[in-house]
């Protein structure tokens, strides 16, 4: 993902896409990620 589709409302993708992984990542081993989030501004 470039930083110009980031910037113009890439965040809630590039946050599914990472839930996603990290969903099938940990589930397997019984942590369950229910969300994530995005704290801060791009500098």
């Amino acid at each position: 993902m470039t930083t110009d589709k980031f910037i113009d409302g890439g965040k809630s993708e590039l946050l599914d896409a990472a839930l996603k992984d990290i969903q099938e990542e940990m589930t397997p081993i019984g942590i369950q990620v229910m969300s994530l989030s995005y704290v801060g501004k791009p500098e």
